[in-house]
């Protein structure tokens, strides 16, 4: 007597689907997020003078030849995190439009979302 088997596929492994549909959540997750954040800081920079919103950007210029602004620096003139420094200044380029040079100067020392992920999960238990 013989047994009528189907075939197995990777497609059908359960865990391989439950993986796949967590990655889905937590991609979704992180992207709302990351945009919950972004409204944020635009809705602060509302607040920002344009005296202000020039400070910050001279400031992240002036220090970027050097790796970046110090933390200690950021957190006494801004009362911020330097993750948050960051995320306001890359905001601020982003809505007055910037050069190109400008950006690229900037984006050697501060990479975009450097610590996003981290910075976020932390600001989350807090």
């Amino acid at each position: 007597m013989t047994t009528n088997r189907t075939s197995y596929s990777s497609g059908n492994d359960p865990s391989r689907l439950a993986k796949a549909i967590f990655d889905e959540l937590s991609r979704r997750y992180h992207e709302e997020r990351h945009q919950k954040i972004v409204a944020e800081i635009s809705d602060q920079l509302v607040r920002y003078r344009p005296a202000e919103a020039m400070s910050l950007l001279n400031l992240a210029l002036s220090w970027a030849p050097y790796g970046g602004v110090p933390e200690e620096m950021v957190f006494e003139q801004y009362g911020t995190t330097l993750s948050r420094f960051v995320d306001q200044m890359w905001t601020l380029v982003h809505h007055l439009d910037c050069d190109r040079q400008i950006v690229d100067k900037l984006a050697a020392a501060y990479p975009r979302h450097q610590n996003f992920f981290a910075d976020s999960a932390r600001r989350a238990l807090l």
